[in-house]
């Protein structure tokens, strides 16, 4: 799998601590997943696509712990 600009994005959102700081780099993460998700949206079907979907839903999931805990965001999983 090749690296794409949400997994730098999203390890920046993992290395930091600084709430102020995390506000402005989910944002990034976000924006950058979306993006991609966009991009693989009109490849259909690549195995490598399918390997990096998982992990990007699985980094998603990282980002609703990273969101509740450091940030006390409410959980809505709940």
């Amino acid at each position: 799998m090749q690296p794409h600009s949400w997994t730098a994005a999203f390890e920046r959102v993992c290395a930091e601590s600084d709430p102020a700081k995390l506000h402005t780099l989910i944002t990034e993460f976000e924006d950058a997943i979306v993006m991609r998700s966009l991009e693989l949206s009109h490849d259909k079907g690549a195995l490598d696509d399918q390997a990096e979907l998982a992990a990007m839903r699985e980094a998603a999931n990282v980002l609703l712990r990273i969101k509740t805990e450091k940030l006390g965001w409410r959980d809505l999983q709940r």
